[in-house]
């Protein structure tokens, strides 16, 4: 079975303190690509995190090499 290709939407904390981190250790999910509407915390974000920076959230849904979409949003 392929590795779901994953984007996020957003560079909240606790994305880049849990869940990106776990999402690299579960060999299930590949991690694509992290976008933000400022380039440069896109591109902090993705250096962590071992993914594609993209400048834009319109930008990470319009890719084609992307199944699921996690949004860090406060529940």
């Amino acid at each position: 079975m392929a590795a779901l290709r994953t984007g996020v939407l957003g560079c909240a904390g606790i994305a880049r303190r849990r869940v990106l981190p776990a999402m690299r250790q579960y060999p299930g999910i590949d991690l694509v690509a992290v976008a933000s509407r400022d380039p440069d915390k896109a591109r902090r974000t993705a250096a962590e995190a071992g993914c594609e920076p993209v400048h834009g959230y319109d930008e990470l849904l319009a890719r084609p090499d992307i199944d699921a979409v996690y949004v860090p949003l406060p529940a």
